[in-house]
């Protein structure tokens, strides 16, 4: 194992063993507008084992649907998702039930990948030597990214 595979190891288990939990918490609890506004918690059915599973992830509104973005590589949870798949989500302290689809149109994966970059861009720009993703930069990244659109039940 290279090193630095060792080191996303590391990491991940961190993101799921501490991070997460801490995110769900906070997110279920009254101060989930701390983190609302852009972390959602997705609830569903695993499509073979039936067991639930609930995680933290980046989202953002897009009319009346919500998008989710996740790493394609080192996350498997979005393959439940293909060709649509019942889910819930809890958006700013509503919980919503709804469908996931993975969006395949890589515009809508780019589009995504900025809105993300964007916050980062204005975070980063005074900091010396912390480069702005450029666009070609994102269009790399969102081919390392898997997009998923939940269509709300009650919409």
């Amino acid at each position: 194992m290279w090193p630095i595979d060792r080191v996303r190891s590391v990491a991940r288990r961190i993101e799921r063993r501490v991070v997460n939990p801490i995110l769900l918490w906070i997110l279920h609890s009254p101060a989930h507008w701390l983190l609302s506004g852009w972390v959602t918690v997705l609830t569903y059915e695993g499509r073979r084992s039936g067991r639930s599973f609930a995680t933290p992830l980046l989202y953002r509104r897009a009319g009346d649907r919500v998008v989710l973005l996740t790493p394609a590589d080192g996350t498997n949870w979005w393959k439940n998702f293909r060709g649509g798949h019942p889910l819930r989500v809890l958006v700013r302290g509503w919980q919503r039930t709804g469908t996931g689809t993975v969006e395949t149109d890589e515009d809508v994966v780019l589009e995504t990948v900025r809105w993300v970059a964007s916050p980062m861009r204005r975070v980063t720009d005074p900091l010396p030597g912390r480069p702005i993703p450029s666009e070609k930069r994102l269009r790399a990244m969102a081919d390392e990214f898997v997009v998923v659109i939940v269509s709300f039940d009650d919409e």
